[in-house]
């Protein structure tokens, strides 16, 4: 047993000497001691809510377990670690974390799920009455796939209208893959609006979905009122912004899209610079019900918070924007945070190989397909629509490897995903 008598508390004391009467073997550590050769390293140094700075002599413990080949063991959280937000440049780098009690957000914010490996709950018998959010399941994402009835036809299941792409956005591929998402999800029919200047590059990708042509000026989408009235005739659920590229008319079409269209409305990429351009005071007077689907740097030009400071405490911020606009807020990272402002969700799903182009547009195309059919909140539609694109590119991952795997091949893993969370 390995030791450390510094700064140990009451039951750190109680257990201590529960040690020293069995006549187990330990030592008081000191940063000269060597831990090569133990097969198992328990880290309980600093407790779950730890936070601040670490004192050097601390530093130099986690530096030495880190350079060992035991397998480490952390009670509740690696030392080292936020529990409040993941952050832990100096950290305890665990094979396995035994929770006690109640997961905690670090596990799965900034550096948490590279420090934690596998986490696993051990059940003291009490209840954590003042949670800040909730882990989303697969048990949760069943709620959404209700059997379907034989005298059923598309439109029951919704349409959903992607707006987007650009002469300068090369992924053809990439906007199909979007389209495909939301088909495979479930929507009932898509259709994918491009500019003018590259729908004969889509078409031979887009077989299943209908293509809807659109104005151009310059290789993008030139607004035209009249157009955008048929786009959206009928259409349950819209997505704007994947590959549009910049400049003026997007704000046009942001602006449009808030104070017209009446369904569900997904801003994603150049739609979110848009808004930002446009202004979040736009979202006052809206008539659709509105999803922002944000990494970090778009969070930061939204929210006019800097990326440190929204990294340090991306819930509140992400719940603060929420609730001041009333709209939901999908926040991307290495688990996505999703809230309208009363209710955060955690999805912890998804692996390093989705840090590729293409990954952020499945997911948009999940969501808004969801969106088109499903009866349930759009917070809980986008908690659902990260987990399934999160697993897909695990499955995804492990059918090919983290560099090698493509946005493709998490949209050729939907269909598996869903199935699984029927079949559960």
């Amino acid at each position: 047993a390995c030791v450390t008598k510094s700064g140990v508390g009451e039951e750190g004391v109680y257990f201590f000497n529960k040690i020293k009467e069995r006549k187990v073997n330990y030592f008081n550590y000191d940063t000269e001691s060597d831990l090569n050769g133990y097969d198992v390293i328990v880290d309980a140094i600093l407790g779950g809510r730890f936070s601040g700075k670490i004192r050097p002599e601390v530093k130099q413990i986690i530096t030495k377990v880190n350079l060992t080949d035991s397998f480490v063991i952390s009670v509740d959280m690696p030392s080292g670690l936020d529990g409040d937000n993941g952050i832990g440049k100096t950290c305890i780098k665990a094979d396995l974390t035994v929770c006690l009690n109640s997961l905690k957000p670090g596990y799965f914010l900034n550096d948490g799920k590279d420090a934690c490996g596998k986490v696993t709950v051990a059940d003291l018998g009490y209840t954590n009455s003042d949670a800040k959010c909730s882990l989303i399941e697969i048990k949760d994402v069943k709620e959404i796939f209700p059997p379907r009835k034989n005298n059923s036809h598309k439109a029951i299941f919704g349409r959903v209208a992607l707006i987007g792409g650009s002469r300068n956005y090369s992924g053809a591929v990439k906007l199909a893959n979007l389209a495909i998402s939301s088909l495979k999800v479930g929507a009932g029919l898509t259709r994918l609006a491009v500019p003018s200047s590259i729908w004969q590059a889509v078409a031979p990708f887009i077989t299943e979905s209908t293509l809807f042509v659109l104005s151009d000026r310059g290789g993008r989408i030139k607004f035209k009122i009249k157009e955008f009235e048929q786009l959206l005739s009928g259409v349950k659920s819209v997505a704007f912004g994947i590959g549009a590229g910049g400049g003026k008319e997007n704000e046009k079409i942001v602006k449009y899209l808030l104070t017209n269209y009446e369904g569900s409305l997904v801003l994603d990429a150049d739609g979110l610079n848009a808004l930002s351009r446009v202004g979040t005071d736009a979202l006052a007077n809206r008539k659709c019900n509105v999803v922002l689907t944000p990494h970090l740097k778009e969070f930061s030009l939204l929210a006019g918070v800097s990326i440190d400071d929204i990294a340090k405490n991306p819930i509140d911020y992400a719940r603060g924007f929420a609730l001041k606009y009333d709209v939901t807020v999908l926040l991307k990272g290495p688990s996505t945070i999703i809230t309208d402002g009363k209710t955060v969700y955690i999805s912890d799903r998804g692996c390093p190989g989705m840090a590729t182009a293409g990954s952020g547009d499945c997911l948009t195309g999940v969501l808004a397909g969801i969106n088109a059919f499903s009866k349930q909140n759009l917070c809980f539609n986008a908690a659902c629509a990260s987990f399934i694109a999160g697993v897909a590119g695990e499955i995804a991952q492990r059918n090919s490897n983290a560099y090698s795997m493509t946005a493709g091949d998490t949209a050729r893993c939907i269909s598996q995903v869903v199935t699984d969370i029927i079949n559960d």
